[in-house]
């Protein structure tokens, strides 16, 4: 009798295992919106169009880090900034089983802090703002993407 117990109390506690191990964690869709903050000239929200002059401190945030999404991700479209040059250079060129390394990056957003950034050169850049949220364990993520346009102008 004692050995019938213990082995449907394996059994139990294997289908246990084999269940619980199978529920799926929904994930929430994030929602990709940011704002800029001028701290060289103290404007707290910069208006679109967004515009700027080099040299100026901007500091990048989410509009809610609470609620948006997990992770963020900026991409500022200056040289080795550039979301689309980035995604034209690793596009179907370089096999799964070679190293590369991109000459572009984006940069990890602490959300509560956010992301301060001096602009070095006039021009129009694409910014790229990736909000990104994650399964309970990390194994599924999803993304939103937000592109908008900022002109630096020279001092």
């Amino acid at each position: 009798m004692k050995k019938i117990k213990n082995i449907l109390f394996v059994l139990t506690m294997v289908v246990f295992f084999f269940t619980s191990c199978e529920e799926e964690y929904e994930i929430e869709d994030p929602v990709a919106r940011f704002q800029i903050e001028n701290r060289t000239t103290f404007e707290e929200k910069i208006a679109e169009p967004y515009a700027a002059t080099a040299g100026d401190q901007l500091l990048f945030l989410p509009v809610d880090y609470l609620t948006d999404a997990d992770y963020y991700v900026i991409w500022t479209g200056d040289e080795g900034h550039d979301y689309d040059s980035y995604l034209d250079s690793t596009a179907a060129t370089h096999p799964a089983d070679t190293l590369f390394i991109p000459k572009d990056s984006g940069v990890p957003v602490t959300s509560n802090a956010g992301y301060s950034y001096e602009y070095s050169n006039s021009g129009t850049y694409t910014i790229t703002w990736i909000a990104t949220n994650h399964s309970g364990f990390g194994d599924n993520t999803k993304s939103a993407i937000l592109q908008k346009e900022i002109t630096i102008v020279e001092p």
